[in-house]
């Protein structure tokens, strides 16, 4: 029963391996990371009010946010969107940051203004399920992710 233990464990290794390259960081400098966030300093969670319309063959969930207060050059703000299915274009005051598809995390603190609109557009319009993903802003340190 040894060796089958040894290569169980392999197995889950090499999945959670997949799992966390699968996991791609982008910041707005064009610098891609694979690494896992470090914990975040502070989390805002955009829940509703989310405007839902539809244009042309999209559907375009949008909300607007205040720039969180209180950040100074040492902090990042990033938008983090979870469990996007199908994918979609994000877009923080009309500045396209790229695809959400499950997972994805986009720094956007050059982007900030007092008052700021975040822009899901989701292909089709035919599907009354679509639906967004759940999406917070996170506060990082910003060392944390210029390598």
């Amino acid at each position: 029963g040894g060796r089958i233990g040894r290569v169980s464990g392999s197995l889950m290794i090499l999945s959670f391996l997949f799992y966390m390259t699968c996991r791609v960081y982008l910041t707005l400098e064009g610098t891609v990371s694979n690494e896992p966030p470090m914990k975040p300093l502070h989390t805002i969670r955009l829940g509703d009010p989310w405007k839902r319309h539809t244009a042309g063959n999209e559907t375009i969930f949008s909300r607007t946010f205040h720039a969180p207060t209180g950040i100074d050059s040492t902090e990042s703000v990033w938008v983090v969107i979870d469990r996007q299915s199908p994918p979609a274009e994000i877009r923080c005051n009309e500045t396209v940051l790229g695809t959400a598809d499950g997972y994805a995390a986009f720094e956007i603190t050059p982007l900030l203004r007092s008052s700021n609109r975040l822009t899901i557009l989701l292909p089709g319009t035919e599907d009354h399920d679509r639906q967004r993903g759940s999406v917070h802003l996170e506060m990082r340190s910003a060392e944390d992710h210029h390598s």
